[in-house]
């Protein structure tokens, strides 16, 4: 299926609450999105407060045919090839940096993707893996 990019102005704690979805088409793939069906299940957290007709979507073909994929290398493709950033509790990630909260409470910044990193933090704070 055709990847799209879920866009919605509403906020989930520090970040946006973008999501990714699947369709045959941008309406499919926000069908999708508003039944709870996409990457992230953002729908869920701001349906009380965002309105539907402010949904927007954009492709991501270099994501067509990814949605048998586990969430976390879909979210980890996503950030290597669109540059998206994401957050996961207190660090951040993106294409060019990783900003990593060590068992300290320090925070370090690193000049690139840490993946090794990423799926630590997935793994831990969001807990599924598919």
């Amino acid at each position: 299926m055709k990847a799209y990019f879920i866009h919605n102005e509403y906020e989930l704690g520090d970040g946006d609450a973008s999501d990714i979805a699947f369709g045959k088409s941008a309406l499919d793939a926000k069908e999708r999105y508003f039944s709870e069906k996409s990457v992230l299940k953002t729908w869920k957290h701001v349906k009380n407060h965002a309105e539907k007709s402010n949904i927007t979507t954009a492709r991501m073909m270099s994501l067509d045919n990814c949605e048998d994929e586990s969430s976390m290398v879909i979210v980890e493709k996503a950030i290597a090839i669109y540059q998206w950033d994401f957050s996961i509790g207190n660090e951040s990630y993106s294409a060019g940096y990783s900003l990593i909260v060590d068992e300290n409470g320090n925070e370090k910044e690193k000049p690139f993707f840490d993946k090794k990193q990423f799926e630590k933090s997935w793994k831990a704070v969001i807990g599924q893996v598919a």
